[in-house]
């Protein structure tokens, strides 16, 4: 890249918000190892926190007190700083562009890690979009989800940063009105505190796969259909006794592998009384449909 001036030093911060599947239907494997996905997602209000600050050595540092016992984490200081996935972020595009110089990120957690939820893929696609216009390496939309893909599948829904279809591993994308677009939904998440291996879930042989389609389904016909309902619920009681205590007042869905649910409430009133009712046991989030990342509002 062209010569770069040492940057002044500036914070900033912003918003990487969940997401929700409206469906999820898992179809054959790939030659390369992955299984073929339909989807829809929905993004909802419950954000994580990214505050950027520019640095003037070349070191990339990320403060994510959630992870690793709430100690600092960096590239200085750690043994496996690549097990970040904001890091990786950061370091890839530091190699892709060779800017010379490195961030500071700090990441307030909100969304559940191991939930269904993609937080770590929202946050991993913040870091990739502020960082190109904050380090002005200006890759083109295309390079930067080439980037987020490697990363994870669910990175370049947040990079596009509206609703949309989503095949292959997740990478064809097609933005798309969803049933709340006109009119925001207030949802419950229920977070039962189990960590999901999707891996597992995966290879779990009752697993049903269905054959490959070219034709995306209609939103109507699928939805809440997730393919990994049954095999969660078998592999995680604890997923299942959450689904039954939120089925009394809404009913319940799983969100990608979980352990994540949520339900689509006819009544926002009903939330405080499902709040008042769980809390006790589990994570209880309040959240509304959005149908545009605040990321997208970020600009230099």
């Amino acid at each position: 890249m062209a010569k770069v001036s040492k940057p002044t030093t500036n914070r900033y911060t912003v918003l990487a918000p969940a997401k929700l599947n409206l469906f999820l239907h898992v179809h054959q494997l790939r030659p390369d190892g992955y299984h073929n996905l339909n989807t829809f997602f929905q993004l909802v209000d419950l954000c994580d926190t990214l505050t950027f600050q520019t640095r003037t050595d070349n070191h990339i540092v990320i403060d994510n007190p959630v992870l690793r016992d709430s100690r600092e984490h960096n590239d200085r200081h750690n043994d496996k700083p690549n097990e970040d996935l904001c890091y990786q972020a950061a370091q890839r595009l530091k190699a892709v562009t060779g800017y010379p110089y490195g961030i500071d990120i700090r990441i307030d957690k909100r969304i559940p890690i191991g939930g269904g939820l993609g937080g770590g893929s929202s946050d991993a696609a913040t870091v990739l979009y502020v960082l190109n216009q904050l380090w002005q390496t200006h890759l083109p939309r295309e390079e930067l989800l080439a980037i987020g893909l490697a990363l994870g599948a669910d990175v370049p829904i947040f990079l596009v940063g509206e609703n949309a279809y989503a095949s292959g591993r997740g990478e064809k994308i097609t933005t798309a009105a969803s049933p709340f677009s006109h009119a925001p939904a207030t949802l419950v998440i229920l977070y039962p505190k189990v960590f999901v291996s999707t891996a597992t879930l995966f290879h779990t042989p009752r697993l049903k796969k269905r054959a490959d389609s070219h034709a995306m389904p209609v939103l109507s016909d699928v939805f809440f259909e997730n393919d990994f309902t049954t095999v969660a619920f078998e592999n995680y009681p604890e997923i299942k006794t959450a689904a039954t205590a939120l089925s009394q007042f809404s009913p319940a869905h799983l969100t990608g592998t979980g352990s994540c649910l949520y339900a689509v409430l006819d009544d926002p009133k009903k939330a405080d009384t499902i709040r008042r009712a769980l809390a006790h046991k589990y994570d209880v989030f309040i959240v509304n449909t959005i149908n545009r990342s605040p990321l997208l509002e970020f600009s230099l």
